[in-house]
């Protein structure tokens, strides 16, 4: 069922009768992959080997390792979730298994990575959540490296040392803030190339912002990994270090930097929909 979307007012104040519905859906092309741990999982044995995307654009995310994350029916709010844990969580990632040409993400120089789950603190120092790798690096490199060329991006990791969540681009780190582990937020990091800004937002509260971004083209095609690093080479997904440990109950991507009514369209949706 759709999310009841109230119009509001200062600091979230509920002042009006709801008016409409919204769902990510309604983001248009701009949604780029969407997936909940509650719709359009495949498991064995409580392992996902694939999560749907639920945008229409088939970048469903696929766990081809020997360990994958596992299915929890009552992981977030009693509601499903997928657990990235130390003796199951691995990488998911966007690549057709077997293909060697990534796949045609369409990101550019704006795009937004948001989730609604947990991470915990044995998370790797700079655990990804989500990473990004475009086709250059993956030539060049080859070996995950996702965090310093233009067309790659560790869009949103933790750094464990210091209980943060940060992205990484072009070797800087962009819109670093504090948050604490093992209690369920709902992250937005939003990339602007046009204002050479990122933004991070927790709760749908922004906590720090980035300005000066160096350029960057994340292209057409590329990688998306949720939970590490990316192995991108001779058309597979490998696990490398820096593990995210931690529970997600749904992720998107998008290929605009998310507006205010966006932002406070989809912060009201998923907490509606899972609570918060």
């Amino acid at each position: 069922m759709a999310a009841i979307l109230f119009p509001c007012g200062p600091a979230g104040s509920v002042n009006l009768a709801p008016t409409s519905s919204w769902t990510p859906a309604d983001l248009g092309s701009a949604l780029r992959l969407w997936v909940k741990a509650d719709t359009g999982i495949t498991s064995s044995g409580g392992l996902i080997t694939q999560a749907n995307d639920q945008s229409g654009n088939g970048f469903h995310l696929v766990s081809s390792g020997s360990v994958r994350p596992t299915l929890n029916a009552t992981g977030y709010n009693s509601l499903p979730s997928i657990d990235f844990t130390a003796s199951s969580g691995t990488v998911m990632g966007t690549q057709a298994l077997g293909g060697a040409v990534p796949v045609a993400l369409n990101l550019g120089t704006s795009c937004s990575f948001f989730f609604i789950g947990r991470y915990s603190t044995a998370s790797d120092n700079f655990g990804r959540i989500m990473s990004y790798l475009g086709p250059a690096t993956i030539v060049a490199v080859g070996t995950g490296v996702d965090y310093n060329t233009a067309d790659s991006l560790a869009c949103l990791h933790r750094n464990g040392a210091l209980s943060e969540l940060q992205g990484t681009q072009n070797s800087a780190n962009l819109a670093i803030g504090a948050v604490s582990p093992s209690t369920n937020i709902r992250v937005l990091m939003v990339y602007s190339g046009a204002a050479n800004t990122a933004t991070l937002y927790v709760n749908n509260v922004q906590i720090t912002q980035t300005t000066g971004v160096a350029a960057f083209d994340l292209g057409t095609t590329g990688v998306l990994a949720v939970g590490t690093t990316i192995q991108a080479s001779s058309g597979t997904i490998g696990t490398l270090a820096a593990s995210f440990t931690g529970t997600i109950a749904e992720a998107l991507v998008t290929n605009t930097a998310l507006n205010s009514t966006e932002r406070g369209n989809l912060d009201t949706y998923v907490v509606a929909r899972l609570g918060a």
